[in-house]
This record gives structure tokens, C-alpha cells and sequence, in this order.
């Protein structure tokens, strides 16, 4: 079952993004890709992947669908990903919180995302994903609400 309803109670805002500015260590939702077969799919409701970007080259984004992850779980994931000695007053945006990584990602793939609870969905299948940037033509930058950001960085 997704869970993107679930996730969307943790939005502040959401904001139409250009996918050449999509950043590595951040929330998008999808609204409109077309795949490898030709298909354009407009993505709406439940069907929007939530992606979290770990990852980028100037051909794709390499990125954890969240759909299929309880947000708790994910905010579990995000704390133990997360900087030491954050001034959450001042931080907009999540990946001002979560650790700093190589472009393509494979720090945090590595070290955080391989072999644990967030790599799999419920039903034990990969929540990896990795999207072609021409194919993108509609993602929104999804803004969470300050007491998610806290929550993540563990204060009080």
C-alpha cells in the first residue's frame, strides 16, 4: 500500500522545481515521466512516486522511492543519516541536515541506505530507483515541516 497521503502530512510545501536544479539529499514528487518504452505517464495522488535524491550525473538521479516506506521508518533512516551539530532554526531545506556525500551518492548508499530498512519495502522489494532527467517533465521539491526537520535531528 502506498504511503505518499502519509508523507504529504509531513509537507509544509511543495514547489514546482526545474529537474536540471533537482539537489542530492532532498524530497521530490513526480508528476509527470516518460519511460523507457515511450509511455508518458501524468503521476497524480497515490501514483506520484516520493523520491529521496541520493544521487546525481548529468544524465540521471539516483534515488530511494519512499512510497512504499512508512514515513516513520524513514525518519528513523534520515536521523541516523544526519549531521552532528545542526542549527535546526536556521535549516529550510533536508539536505542541510542529512551528512555530506559524493555527487553520485555512493557515501550515502553506502554507509546508510545498502542493508537497511529503508532500501526495502514491505514486501522485501529494492525502493532504489534511478530516473533519466530528460524524462522528467513534471517534479515538485517537497519543503518539510519544521518539527519533521527536528524530529530528524533529534531536538527537543
Amino acid at each position: 500500500m502506498p504511503h505518499t497521503l502519509e508523507y504529504m502530512k509531513l509537507v509544509d510545501n511543495e514547489e514546482p522545481y526545474s529537474k536540471t536544479a533537482i539537489a542530492t539529499r532532498n524530497l521530490y514528487k513526480l508528476t509527470a515521466y516518460k519511460y523507457a518504452d515511450g509511455t508518458k505517464k501524468n503521476l497524480r495522488g497515490q501514483n506520484a512516486p516520493i523520491i529521496f535524491v541520493i544521487g546525481k550525473d548529468a544524465q540521471n538521479i539516483y534515488c530511494v522511492k519512499l512510497n512504499e516506506v512508512l514515513p516513520n521508518k524513514f525518519i528513523q533512516w534520515a536521523s541516523s543519516a544526519a549531521a552532528k551539530n545542526i542549527k535546526i532554526e536556521d535549516v529550510k531545506e533536508l539536505d542541510e541536515i542529512i551528512v555530506k556525500s559524493d555527487t553520485k551518492g555512493k557515501k550515502i548508499f553506502n554507509t546508510f541506505i545498502k542493508n537497511k530498512n529503508i532500501y526495502h519495502d514491505q514486501k522485501n522489494e529494492s525502493t532504489y530507483r534511478v530516473y533519466k532527467i530528460k524524462s522528467i517533465s513534471g517534479i515538485y521539491q517537497l519543503n518539510l515541516k519544521p518539527e519533521i526537520f527536528k524530529k530528524i535531528a533529534k531536538v527537543q
